[in-house]
Parts: structure tokens; sequence; C-alpha cells
């Protein structure tokens, strides 16, 4: 008698359980196949459309950000800034992250040191230099260097050289730091720089 009303039911609403089998084997073949793409592609940046099913880590869900002003405990210039030309032009070592191109950080002299200083240590894993017309030009930045520091005191060197020759300089390297320092120097000619963008997390 079960044999009997299990065949009819099953007769009955075949369509019915087999549209809801072929459901559920779709709905776990899709959830593997991106676990295994967001294995696959680990780091996912905000412009990468894994990002929203992924995020940028899939160990973490995604903790790499832009760092701002939150971030950070001081930025400041280990130039000396001019009053008349810089700080009460605005062009004080605060431009240097204020998340606009259209400002730049210059202490008019023909060395940059800024040190960025972040509330605790933290895991980069891009940095953007925006020159400007300054890394363009040869007549002004003539050598650079970002640098990192854990504990404001050994410092090292994540990247540098000559004329960057370019408007812009992307950094893709993975480090630790509680302190970013970058420094540049021209021949004669005042310099500065547009903005640091930097991409990172707490640790």
């Amino acid at each position: 008698m079960l044999y009997s009303f299990l065949q009819k039911f099953f007769l009955k609403y075949k369509l019915l359980i087999a549209f809801s089998s072929a459901s559920v084997f779709l709905s776990v073949f899709l959830t593997i196949s991106i676990l295994k793409l967001c294995s696959f592609f680990p780091d996912n940046g905000y412009l990468s459309p894994l990002y929203f099913m992924c995020g940028n880590s899939s160990a973490s869900q995604s903790s790499f950000r832009k760092i701002t002003k939150v971030d950070l405990t001081s930025v400041e210039s280990l130039v000396n800034e001019s009053k008349e030309f810089s700080i009460d032009k605005g062009f004080d070592a605060q431009k240097l992250i204020d998340g606009s191109l259209s400002t730049f950080a210059a202490p008019a002299s023909n060395k940059i040191d800024y040190q960025v200083n972040f509330v605790g240590n933290y895991k980069i894993k891009q940095v953007v230099i925006n020159w400007g017309d300054y890394g363009v030009n040869r007549n002004y930045i003539n050598k650079w260097s970002l640098e990192s520091s854990v504990d404001s005191t050994n410092w090292t060197v994540i990247e540098g050289g000559d004329s960057p020759q370019s408007n812009r300089t992307v950094i893709n390297k993975k480090f630790s730091a509680t302190t970013l320092r970058l420094k540049a120097e021209a021949e004669n000619d005042w310099i500065g720089v547009h903005e640091l963008d930097i991409i990172g997390m707490p640790l």
C-alpha cells in the first residue's frame, strides 16, 4: 500500500521533484565554483568584478581599503615648510593625503621628506604616488624613495630611483609598517607631490 502511494505521489509531482533537485544541484555547483574562483584570485581590488562576490581576500573577507586620515596619527614634513610659500598658500603636509589630486604638498624647497604615521601596525599592499608635473620634468624630481618602518627608527626602502618620468608611480608590494616616509630631491627647483594613495589594513 505504501509502495502504491509513493508511486502515485512521484507520478503526480515528478516535475516539481525534478525541478527542486535540479535547483539544489545548481546552487551547490555555483557555490563551489565561486569559492574556487575566490581562492584562485585571493586579492580582489575594489574595481574587480569579483569584489562583490569574494571581497578583497578570500581569507579575511576583504579588509584592504584606502587609508584615510582616521587611520593616521599625523602627517608631517621633516623638511622645514616655509610659512610664506608653503603653509600660508595651503601647500602643507596635510595635502599629501587629503584625497584630492588638485592640491599638493610642497615645503618650498628642492627636497621633500614626508612622514605618514599610522595609528598602529598596518599591512600595506599598494602605494600610488601622484607626482603630477613634478614627476615628469627632469628639472624637478631627479631622485626619490619610499621607505617603511615599524619603529620609526629603522627604515626599509620599498621602492625608489631617479626621475620618475611619469606623473604617477604605482608600487604593488606587500609589507607591514607603522610609518611611511616619502623622500625626493631636485637639483635646484622647488618640488612637491600631489597625493599619496595607500591601500592597506590594520593588523
